[in-house]
């Protein structure tokens, strides 16, 4: 009868060895489990910017008609007439020419979106996905995308908006908008040169 009475409980030496592998197995996956968690959602920031950018699309044909007859002479005009009446933001800034970003706005979700390298039948938009927050670096969270009005090849369609050809964007919406590590670890400065693959 003895033996079913008998009362057994870890030692303060049984428990102490326990926290300790408790804590070096937290310390060995949280950075890991941190990482994927930021790839995951800079990846979905990113989609939800392509979005955004083809909605713009969509509302300035209704307004200013077919993009073959839009104005792309500039970031200023595009800017104007195109990128800020139709999207919803809660900060623009508006300088100069809109050379170097100086012309941008925060949306909703807050994404800042910059026109830039507009002439002839394209013009890009810088979209860093997360405003002005780290990482900010090209292909982490640091994107761009081109509205095209007169398609010349197979990647962009006449009257389209689509990520930039040979960038990590691409590479994004190519996949379902995930990265892979191989993608994420590519060095940023190699991130618009077709460098960046899957």
């Amino acid at each position: 009868m003895s033996f079913y009475n008998k009362k057994t409980a870890l030692t303060y030496a049984e428990l102490a060895l326990v926290m300790a592998i408790i804590g070096i197995v937290a310390a060995l996956t949280i950075p890991q489990l941190k990482k994927h968690s930021q790839r995951s959602e800079l990846a979905a920031m990113a989609q939800k910017a392509y979005l955004n950018l083809e909605d713009v699309a969509d509302n300035a044909i209704m307004t200013e008609g077919p993009m073959r007859n839009w104005d792309f002479s500039s970031n200023k005009v595009f800017f104007e007439k195109y990128l800020e009446p139709n999207l919803r933001y809660t900060q623009k800034e508006y300088n100069g020419s809109c050379a170097n970003e100086e012309c941008y706005v925060i949306t909703m979700d807050g994404a800042k979106m910059s026109p830039a390298n507009c002439g002839g039948n394209t013009c890009q938009v810088y979209v860093d996905v997360n405003g002005d927050n780290l990482p900010n670096l090209d292909g982490k969270d640091k994107f761009r995308f081109q509205f095209t009005k007169d398609g010349n090849d197979d990647y962009y369609i006449a009257e389209t908006v689509k990520p930039l050809e040979n960038s990590v964007a691409a590479e994004l919406a190519a996949h379902g908008w995930h990265f892979s590590m191989q993608l994420w670890d590519c060095d940023p400065s190699g991130a618009y040169n077709g460098a960046c693959k899957y």
